[in-house]
């Protein structure tokens, strides 16, 4: 797949995942929608947010990383914009659900960073 082409399905499918997330904002009441409506509330807003922090982050490294392998790139720009968004919907659904507490937070952030990590721990070094 070219990145042309990765690129115009992303924020395709970034644009797609924004309009469900607000039709269900706008459109689905909490109280009469129940767990199939908060659901939805938050599986559209993870995947609006990797979408979106996965474009940021592509741009921001082919602005800044000047590195001839794009598609590695884009890969490490994808998995840190899933981590981003579930980050950020891992923190909604704590406060959603009343469990949102510093210590709680703490520990959701230390599991992704270990994640991170992992991540970085498995990748191939070149050998100079």
């Amino acid at each position: 797949m070219s990145l042309r082409r990765y690129l115009s399905l992303m924020a395709g499918t970034t644009i797609l995942s924004w309009i469900a997330w607000s039709l269900i904002l706008f459109r689905i009441d909490p109280q009469a929608g129940g767990n199939m409506g908060r659901a939805a509330f938050f599986i559209s807003l993870l995947f609006a947010l990797t979408g979106t922090f996965s474009l940021i982050g592509l741009g921001l490294r082919m602005k800044f990383v000047r590195e001839p392998v794009i598609f590695r790139q884009t890969s490490i720009a994808f998995r840190q914009g899933i981590l981003l968004g579930c980050l950020l919907t891992g923190g909604l659904i704590l406060q959603a659900t009343g469990f949102l507490r510093w210590w709680n937070l703490i520990a959701y952030l230390l599991m992704l960073a270990v994640i991170e990590f992992l991540f970085l721990s498995r990748e191939q070094k070149p050998l100079s």
